[in-house]
């Protein structure tokens, strides 16, 4: 099946499936904005839609292609990685979920998602943020349990710190963030700093999932 591309957001998906494939495409090329296709490795190993185009999002599932989410990371470095569970293998689904996540993955779907969701959540990776599919909110609210006990966010960050820690986890970078408040970037690199260290956040990574946990970043269940 073949599409002609109308918008400039190219999605290559990654379906062992080939029927599912071209369901998913027929269905996101119908919604604004995607140019959605059936994804191919390269000669050299990158991730690429038929026509050769470099893709802006990839959606992948890990197990069915027997990939590793840190290999899919290195062969596709230029695109936005969603990882795309049939929801049939929970335990195995968990952990190549956290295995994407630390990969930089930006999105965590199943195939039980509608296709407006799924747009919606190509979109916003990219764009820079982050999208986790309700079927995962409970793994990252179990994720990094030791924090549990500690102060609430509320409590533990000023109104400062808490619009900069928040703006990081949604993927918005120290000079978009500064521009939003009037300030330099190394003073919005200080706000996270202080933030991060209240909260015992070391990455990016940490940050996402402490706003999952929080309900800061949030998808439709």
């Amino acid at each position: 099946m073949n599409y002609i591309r109308t918008a400039p957001i190219a999605v290559a998906i990654f379906e062992s499936n080939p029927v599912l494939c071209e369901a998913l495409c027929a269905a996101l090329s119908q919604q604004s904005g995607l140019f959605p296709g059936q994804g191919v490795w390269s000669d050299s190993g990158q991730a690429a839609l038929s026509s050769g185009e470099i893709p802006d999002v990839v959606l992948i599932d890990p197990l069915a292609l027997d990939a590793q989410p840190s290999a899919v990371r290195q062969n596709a470095p230029d695109s936005a990685l969603i990882a795309y569970f049939a929801g049939t293998e929970r335990e195995r689904e968990r952990n190549c979920a956290k295995a994407s996540l630390a990969a930089g993955f930006r999105g965590l779907m199943t195939k039980q998602a509608r296709s407006e969701e799924i747009a919606t959540a190509v979109l916003m990776v990219s764009r820079g943020g982050y999208y986790v599919d309700g079927s995962f909110s409970d793994m990252m609210l179990q994720s990094h349990s030791a924090s549990a006990g500690k102060k609430s966010s509320g409590a533990l960050l000023t109104d400062r710190e808490m619009y900069v820690i928040k703006a990081v986890a949604r993927g918005m970078s120290m000079k978009e963030i500064g521009g939003e408040l009037d300030l330099s970037s190394k003073t919005v690199e200080t706000y996270k700093a202080r933030a991060s260290s209240k909260l015992s956040l070391h990455s990016r990574r940490d940050i996402v999932e402490y706003a999952i946990r929080s309900g800061w970043i949030q998808s439709v269940a």
